[in-house]
């Protein structure tokens, strides 16, 4: 019987080859890797409606950065086994928190991870609601048609309105989108969405 990490590390491998691939088809300058697919039509949906109001000047497509699946385990192996090393480009990661209350701690994995990838040169970005299907707004959910139940920033959104609310995110304008990123820290406003953007979309130039 083989190593248990085997099935990993030839996932790994595979995956790395892939993206090594894409990266190179698309001639990314930098790589963001997030959770799944939906992830990725959720930040460039984000993105790319903040550029059309004027709030970026570009999007991830006109900065060649690339944003890439990862999923859990693989994300989880990427880290712990050092292969971050091996990217030649700048980088960064994004996970949701999975946080099922304001009491909830973030995991210690997931701050472990940050340290590392930070350590590395990458920015990582733990989100502080529960997952990017908390940041769609109540008033768009409502224009799909769907029932409005009610729901707070670490509702698990998939079991309350269905495995594909994320898409909602493409009815939402940037007002709303504004809206829900918006947070206050040591009396200073953010907007965590379009700023965890920015910061990827800085990624190319800050290329040593």
């Amino acid at each position: 019987m083989g190593d248990p990490g085997d099935w990993q590390d030839a996932a790994f491998e595979a995956w790395l080859a892939q993206a090594e691939m894409e990266w190179s088809r698309e001639a990314y300058y930098a790589a963001v890797f997030v959770e799944g697919p939906d992830d990725i039509m959720f930040w460039k949906t984000v993105a790319s409606k903040l550029k059309q109001a004027g709030y970026l000047k570009a999007d991830f497509d006109d900065e060649q950065v690339g944003l890439l699946p990862s999923g859990g385990d693989l994300l989880s192996h990427w880290i712990s086994s050092g292969a971050i090393q091996r990217l030649a480009r700048r980088f960064g990661v994004v996970v949701d928190s999975d946080r099922k209350n304001p009491c909830h701690n973030v995991s210690s994995k997931k701050l472990n991870w940050k340290q590392t990838c930070e350590k590395a040169g990458g920015r990582f970005f733990i989100l502080r609601k529960r997952e990017i299907e908390n940041y769609l707004h109540p008033d768009a959910i409502a224009r799909t048609g769907r029932e409005l139940l009610p729901y707070d920033d670490f509702t698990d959104m998939k079991s309350a309105f269905g495995p594909n609310i994320v898409k909602v995110i493409d009815e939402m304008t940037v007002e709303e989108i504004l809206e829900m990123d918006s947070y206050e820290e040591d009396d200073v406003s953010h907007h965590e969405l379009k700023e965890i953007v920015e910061a990827f979309l800085a990624l190319p130039g800050s290329w040593p």
